[in-house]
């Protein structure tokens, strides 16, 4: 029987800020900036200042990140 309520992960594209948002169930959400080029990167003072919820959340869940990670777009 499938779990009717399960909720996954979602991500949208901020147009104004020109970022991604990733937004976890856990109603944490991940803000990721756009470098030139075409990295994504953690805008880590957003993350940790955004909501008194992503403060529960890193306080009574998991640790903040330390630092502000690169994903980095691999070339074909």
């Amino acid at each position: 029987k499938p779990n009717r309520a399960y909720q996954k992960n979602t991500w949208v594209y901020d147009e104004v800020n020109h970022q991604i948002i990733i937004n976890r169930i856990e109603g944490v959400q991940f803000f990721y900036k756009i470098d030139e080029d075409h990295n994504l990167v953690m805008d880590l003072d957003k993350i940790l200042n955004s909501s008194e919820s992503t403060s529960r959340y890193f306080n009574q869940n998991y640790p903040a990140p330390a630092k502000a990670y690169v994903l980095k777009k691999l070339d074909n």
